[in-house]
């Protein structure tokens, strides 16, 4: 199911969630506290 949605996601989609990815990848290594507070972020927006 999710690869079939990832599939048909256009390309810029797919760039745009692998550098979201990236950067949740370098906020978890920095602190929790860190990650906690950009997912709040996120869901605000």
């Amino acid at each position: 199911m999710l690869i079939q949605e990832i599939n048909s996601m256009p390309v810029d989609k797919l760039e745009k969630l692998e550098k979201l990815l990236k950067r949740i990848e370098g906020i978890i290594k920095k602190a929790p506290a860190e990650l906690l507070g950009f997912i709040t972020s996120l869901k605000e927006e």
